[in-house]
């Protein structure tokens, strides 16, 4: 069996999941105070970072299977672009007032990202359920 996309559109539209979640970690890190679900320790803080660079790390690869890469070229694109989007996000805190650079968050942040590799297969699977046909 073949699989072949169903519209161009694809690859646009693989890329909008990657696109909100930026923009949502954006928002987030530019406030002065971060929206608390619970009394924010340390560790829920790092949680937080986890789950949505984990969060991130998912929809950069769901983008990066539209682009027919192999595994480990989705694997290592996954890896930098996250960490580098956990580096850029820690360097836009420190221009935001009463926020500052934290090494833990990236650390928290690039973890996230590379666990998001533990569950490629699923990813796939929903990827090819949504965007891919098979050819008969």
């Amino acid at each position: 069996m073949q699989y072949k996309f169903k519209e161009n559109n694809t690859k646009f539209l693989s890329l909008i999941p990657s696109i909100t979640i930026m923009l949502g970690i954006f928002y987030i890190s530019h406030q002065s105070q971060v929206p608390q679900i619970y009394l924010l320790t340390t560790l829920e803080d790092k949680i937080q970072h986890f789950i949505a660079f984990f969060t991130l790390g998912v929809c950069i690869q769901f983008y990066l299977m539209s682009l027919n890469l192999s595994f480990k070229k989705i694997m290592i694109i996954t890896i930098f672009f996250g960490s580098l989007y956990g580096v850029s996000d820690e360097f836009h805190q420190s221009f935001v007032e009463g926020r500052y650079v934290e090494v833990l968050d990236w650390v928290a942040d690039t973890v996230g990202t590379v666990a998001s590799l533990s569950i490629y297969k699923l990813i796939k699977y929903i990827f090819n359920k949504i965007f891919l046909k098979i050819e008969r």
